[in-house]
């Protein structure tokens, strides 16, 4: 999934669980948690294995939930009140990316189920055959490809399923009342 895609499945996700639980729509501290927690774990297992090589894959630690299930968990269970809310929140955005990248693949490009991208260190992937120059050389190479399947297939189902996903939440957004940034504006006036 692209880091967009990823910040759309968790924000429809948290704001599911925000108007169902809370009965009220994501204020902007949960909705940052929420973008936050969909790209922890790119933003630390992609480095650590593209830039510096010390996990095979970029599915390490944080997108393990052998390790991040439990963390997350005693989290949520050492908070109260508020902070309980957003630790909620985190958590739902986390737990999210690991779902949406387990089920991307099999469900839209009918590719194999591989559980062991959520299971480091007991299941460790095939590394990647060859260097495509770090961190931007890898994330250069798979926008590419992207593109060029855009520029190629034109609007696939995948593609409608992708943009419609991000317009939707787009729009849930709105309706949410656009947290984060309506926080920004009340801010900006206040001075």
């Amino acid at each position: 999934m692209w880091p967009w895609e990823h910040l759309a499945f968790a924000y429809l996700l948290y704001s599911l669980f925000a108007h169902t639980v809370y009965r009220r729509s994501p204020d902007g501290a949960a909705a940052f948690l929420v973008a936050l927690g969909s790209q922890a774990p790119d933003l630390v297992d992609k480095p650590l294995s593209w830039t510096f090589g010390l996990t095979p894959t970029g599915h390490g630690i944080m997108h393990s939930i052998l390790i991040m299930g439990p963390l997350l968990a005693g989290a949520l269970l050492l908070t109260n009140g508020r902070n309980r809310r957003l630790v909620a929140a985190y958590t739902i955005a986390h737990l999210s990316h690991l779902v949406g990248d387990l089920i991307y693949e099999p469900l839209l490009l009918n590719e194999p189920l591989i559980v062991g991208r959520v299971l480091w260190p007991v299941v460790s992937l095939p590394a990647y055959s060859t260097d495509q120059g770090g961190l931007i050389g890898r994330a250069a190479v798979y926008f590419f490809r992207w593109i060029h399947h855009l520029a190629t297939q034109g609007l696939t189902p995948l593609v409608v399923f992708e943009l419609s996903l991000v317009f939707g939440v787009i729009a849930l957004w709105v309706y949410d009342g656009a947290p984060v940034l309506s926080d920004m504006v009340r801010y900006a006036r206040a001075d």
